[in-house]
């Protein structure tokens, strides 16, 4: 179907609108993911929101969609859980630490649905999503999270490249390490509950993890590879629209399947381009292991 074709329905256009505005939420927060190696949180933080979209839906205001004090509930829920795994990567492995939290809040969450009627409609919603059913409330979300992230990413800049590179550095330089971890954090919790009602909770992580891969992959330039995380996340989100259209695929894993061909493509190429002697070096190529150090490594964690 041709854009015009898109205009002329309404939910196809709020789809499609709403599918470009996560595209580039998730497009400019996959860097700092794939590059912190925040990717299991991310993922946790996705499932730890079904504990509290449950809260807000079923407990504090109840209805068949979540509200705007529905969505804050569950908002503030899932960034105490990322205020959580914080702090138990102090006293546990990150890992560890990040699969307590959300394995909790999403048993939490599921014991709260199964408990109400209307619990299994509500556990289909957050678990696969319906950008079909995108509604003006989380388009208007959704836009002002872009622009706040945006403007995050622009005030942040040199902090968030330092501490991606070299966090002992980075703290040696003044900057607030803690600080910029637990801000991304929140911006990722932020993100997952907004788009748990769009593209659901089992395909939110791959939008935050495949476009950075992919800019990992073939970036060389840190402004470059936020520049295509986002362009490949926004081409992923029309092309599976637009898949989905045409045939009886769900937009949420169509979106997904797009990112992740792409993702087949830039391997194809990068493995290519080094078969053929192209030596250009990506930021997240694999380098020759160092000499052991006396000094150990500082953990990382979310």
């Amino acid at each position: 179907m041709s854009l015009d074709g898109f205009m002329e329905y309404g939910f196809l256009a709020r789809a499609l609108l709403a599918g470009i505005l996560l595209a580039i939420v998730c497009g400019l927060l996959s860097p700092w993911v794939v590059l912190r190696r925040l990717s299991f949180a991310a993922d946790g933080l996705a499932h730890a929101s079904i504990g509290g979209l449950a809260v807000g839906l079923v407990l504090v205001q109840p209805g068949a969609s979540p509200s705007l004090v529905s969505y804050f509930v569950a908002y503030l829920f899932t960034c105490l859980v990322a205020l959580g795994i914080a702090f138990l990567t102090r006293h546990l492995q990150s890992d560890a630490a990040v699969g307590v939290c959300y394995v909790s809040a999403f048993a939490l969450g599921i014991a709260i649905l199964s408990s109400r009627n209307r619990g299994i409609g509500h556990l289909e919603h957050v678990l696969f999503g319906s950008l079909l059913t995108a509604r003006p409330l989380e388009i208007l979300m959704l836009g002002m999270l872009t622009v706040f992230v945006a403007l995050c990413l622009v005030l942040e800049w040199e902090g968030l490249g330092a501490w991606t590179f070299d966090e002992e550095l980075a703290q040696a330089e003044g900057v607030s390490t803690h600080r910029l971890r637990i801000g991304l954090m929140m911006l990722i919790a932020a993100t997952v509950i907004i788009a748990t009602r769009i593209v659901g909770v089992l395909l939110m992580a791959a939008l935050l993890i495949l476009p950075g891969s992919i800019g990992c992959l073939l970036a060389g330039r840190l402004w470059t590879l936020v520049a295509m995380s986002t362009g490949v996340s926004v081409g992923a989100a029309i092309a599976g629209i637009t898949v989905s259209n045409q045939t009886d695929i769900p937009p949420g894993p169509a979106i997904v399947l797009c990112a992740f061909a792409a993702l087949l493509v830039a391997l194809a190429s990068t493995l290519l381009l080094r078969h053929f002697g192209n030596s250009t070096r990506r930021l997240c190529a694999p380098q020759p292991p160092s000499p052991p150090s006396p000094c150990p490594k500082t953990p990382e964690y979310p």
